[in-house]
């Protein structure tokens, strides 16, 4: 009976590593493609998340090939799947707030600063319709850590649930109001940068646009 059984099974087992094999092998081939600009302080880290993020879209798109057609639903469960739980950190403060009416999540070093910090908003990526402050929580930290900086990441309405410009309105809302409020959180008005990835590169190029003029608030020292 277990002679029976086992040949199926090992068969089986042979399927499943050939798939992952050929699986790793071209998440590896399609990253290698990728360029990277120069300048960067630390590339292998950059490269080691961009082989990772592709083989999370290889992955979604291999489940929707199958007959998973949720893509929404297929990036959140990915999402939570990989999403490492925090414990308390002993260098970044967080505390989850509203700007504007828009949550956020405002990361600040513990280490004591001579002078006001400078400031990042953060736009999370997921292709307008997934990421979230929880998926890009690492990350933040580890900006905020290293660059002595407060960053407040933005957790915009996402599609298909809520349409276009809702996220765009979230992040002009969020960025006004942490421009006008700086000082309260330690952060020199006229040092605070917006950056993204991905969907919030995009997010932020639009936000950057729509404060040009504007002469109620502080301007955004960078892009």
């Amino acid at each position: 009976m277990f002679g029976v059984l086992a040949s199926p099974l090992c068969a089986i087992s042979v399927f499943l590593l050939l798939c992952l094999l050929m699986f790793l092998g071209i998440t590896w081939y399609e990253s290698s493609k990728a360029e990277y600009p120069p300048g960067i302080a630390n590339p292998e880290l950059l490269r080691r998340f961009y082989t990772f993020l592709t083989g999370v879209l290889l992955l979604t798109e291999a489940l929707h090939k199958i007959g998973l057609r949720n893509i929404e639903g297929i990036f959140h469960f990915v999402q939570k799947l990989l999403m490492p739980v925090q414990k308390d950190d002993p260098e970044v403060f967080t505390k989850d707030l509203e700007f504007g009416g828009v949550p956020v999540r405002v990361y600040q070093p513990r280490a004591p600063s001579v002078g006001g910090r400078k400031g990042v908003m953060f736009f999370h990526g997921g292709g307008f319709m997934a990421g979230s402050i929880e998926s890009h929580d690492t990350f933040c930290r580890y900006l905020s850590e290293k660059s002595g900086a407060v960053v407040v990441s933005v957790g915009y309405r996402l599609a298909p649930k809520h349409r276009c410009p809702a996220a765009f309105d979230d992040c002009v809302l969020a960025t006004v109001h942490f421009l006008k409020t700086a000082q309260d959180h330690g952060v020199n008005p006229s040092s605070v940068i917006i950056c993204g990835d991905s969907a919030g590169g995009n997010l932020t190029a639009g936000v950057c646009q729509a404060l040009v003029g504007r002469s109620d608030i502080p301007k955004p020292l960078a892009q």
